[in-house]
């Protein structure tokens, strides 16, 4: 957990690699925040004063790379800004600029589609949009930040329609759905099974009357799974047992503790039925169909994003404007296309060391996988991991 001596365990480990005779400019420490970075180049410098024999560390130590990922991807293209055809200065900017600069860039190329009355964009907007772009964008945008922590943007784009609408694809997507659906019936029969089992309906005929009820209105989930009648059964269900109401002979606390029980259930239930019937299906048939139909939509969004994504760059290159992923995207395509350049910085460095691994995300995990050479130390824990998917 925090404060359990994570840090403490990376500065010994620096401290032992020095007694072993490697220079500390040959090591990448990388934190998450300055703060941390600060805090470590502190901690290492207090020990190797502790040690006269390392004394000539300390001038090595200046130098160092003791950083957050940011600032290690923003030094490495600053080193090679000629390689990448970028200024020297390159630096980050304002996120209010760079705002303004996303959404003129995206006014920009809807702008165009609407002058050349593309053919793809203006049929979307008339089928789709109800001829208001406002939900097109959002789908743009939605695609975009999607995508943010994807190396190579603009290739994976290049290969996402062709990727979604492959046979293997659908067939993958159809499984891991009948799965979803298959492990909802699980869960909801087994509240169902221990409902009707409870006993309580025996106390009054009107009770007994809604247990009969549940079971045959619901009595589909609680039969053998199978995709397509399942499917097709939740999607057309069209009412669920009503509760009986107090009267003289049925009082409030008789009904109470079965509405306790139920209304969760009846709420499951009906939640997934919404999410089933948005898919505007009810088989597999259906439901195939239904994906195909959305590709001419989705094959404009990817386009428009790519165009958009290609805009911006442009932009960002005339203006000198970028953010810190900007940066590690360009670091990534340096270490890609520069085998000399990668090669250099794999044989110079002994070991990298990552603190707080746990908050690591894809693009920084691709990034240190280009010249890393099974020489990684990590140190972290998923307790504190901001990202979910760790």
């Amino acid at each position: 957990g925090a404060g359990s001596g994570k840090t403490t365990v990376l500065s010994e480990r620096v401290i032992r690699i020095l007694e072993d005779g490697v220079d500390i400019d040959r090591l990448i420490i990388l934190t998450f925040t300055n703060a941390a970075a600060a805090e470590m180049r502190h901690r290492i410098k207090a020990k190797i004063m502790d040690r006269p024999h390392l004394a000539s560390q300390l001038i090595k130590l200046e130098n160092a790379t003791i950083s957050t990922f940011d600032s290690f991807c923003l030094n490495l293209v600053r080193q090679y800004h000629y390689v990448l055809g970028l200024p020297s200065d390159i630096g980050i900017a304002d996120d209010i600029l760079l705002h303004d600069l996303y959404e003129k860039e995206l006014t920009n190329v809807f702008e165009r589609h609407y002058q050349n009355q593309d053919k793809a964009f203006v049929d979307a907007l008339t089928r789709l949009y109800d001829k208001n772009d406002r939900l097109l964008k959002e789908g743009v945008r939605t695609l975009l930040n999607g995508i943010q922590m994807i190396p190579n943007r603009l290739a994976y784009l290049h290969n996402l329609e062709s990727w979604m609408y492959s046979k293997e694809h659908i067939t993958q997507s159809l499984e891991d759905f009948s799965e979803y659906l298959r492990q909802e019936v699980i869960s909801v029969s087994k509240s169902i099974q221990q409902f009707l089992q409870s006993g309580i309906h025996e106390i009054h005929p009107k009770l007994k009357a809604f247990y009969q009820s549940v079971e045959s209105i619901y009595g589909f989930l609680l039969e053998d799974y199978s995709f397509d009648a399942t499917f097709s059964q939740w999607v057309n269900l069209d009412s669920n047992p009503t509760l009986p109401r107090k009267s003289k002979d049925l009082d409030e606390e008789s009904i109470a503790p079965i509405k306790a029980i139920f209304e969760p259930i009846k709420k499951h239930i009906s939640d997934v039925k919404k999410q089933l019937q948005s898919l505007f299906s009810s088989n597999q048939t259906d439901l195939v169909r239904a994906i195909d139909e959305t590709r001419p939509t989705v094959s404009l969004i990817i386009k428009l994003t790519s165009e958009w994504l290609e805009a911006i760059s442009k932009r960002q290159k005339e203006l000198n404007l970028y953010d810190f992923t900007d940066m590690m995207q360009y670091a990534i395509t340096l270490l890609e296309t520069n085998p000399s350049i990668r090669n250099s910085l794999k044989d110079t460095t002994y070991e990298i060391m990552i603190d707080e691994y746990q908050d690591t995300n894809d693009l920084q995990d691709y990034l240190i996988g280009l010249f890393e050479n099974n020489n990684t130390f990590m140190v972290g824990d998923a307790k504190q991991s901001i990202y979910g998917f760790r």
